[in-house]
């Protein structure tokens, strides 16, 4: 039962990786992702270990209503994107009933983590920046 789980939860994240990869390249054709809310909120305090952090946080919903949370983390450089990304995903693993792991997508490792209800939060790092992706499933 539990090796059944995870390959549902495996095959969810994937869904929900994959789902982040078709938003990016579907920016040239017809955009099927519109933009609920988004909201830049820039970094006025240093904060130890991780300097200045200036974030934008939206929500993304396609045609058929279906939403995912993005939030981006503009850091000062790669390793303090990198100590965030990791802060945020430790706090995480902090809840009860939630599993996480690595995803391998080509040459690609990225970190996830799934909640007891089903939502899916996945990680990357790209430079200065730590960007987190989120949906309900």
């Amino acid at each position: 039962m539990k090796v059944r789980n995870f390959s549902i939860q495996v095959i969810v994240i994937t869904s929900t990786f994959m789902l982040f990869i078709l938003m990016q390249t579907s920016a040239m054709a017809a955009k099927p992702w519109s933009t609920v809310y988004s909201v830049d909120t820039p970094g006025l305090q240093t904060l130890r270990a991780f300097g200045r952090v200036n974030a934008t946080n939206k929500e993304l919903r396609n045609s058929k209503g279906e939403l995912v949370w993005v939030q981006i983390f503009r850091c000062e450089n790669n390793e303090k994107a990198d100590t965030l990304a990791g802060k945020f995903l430790s706090d995480l693993t902090l809840t009860d009933g939630i599993k996480n792991g690595l995803l391998k997508v080509g040459a690609l490792t990225v970190p996830f983590v799934v909640f007891a209800n089903g939502s899916v939060f996945v990680c990357c790092v790209d430079g200065a920046e730590a960007r987190v992706f989120g949906a309900k499933s």
